[in-house]
């Protein structure tokens, strides 16, 4: 495995991580937001 391989492995897994907050982060301000709708 060469070391270009390498670092393509680990900025693949960066960006799902970071998709991973983006969409966590999403999901939770929609529902706070639902949240003070409903009340």
């Amino acid at each position: 495995m060469s070391s270009s391989q390498c670092s393509r492995e680990s900025r693949r897994l960066i960006y799902i991580a970071a998709e991973d907050v983006v969409v966590s982060n999403m999901l939770s301000s929609r529902r706070s937001s639902l949240q003070i709708c409903c009340s």
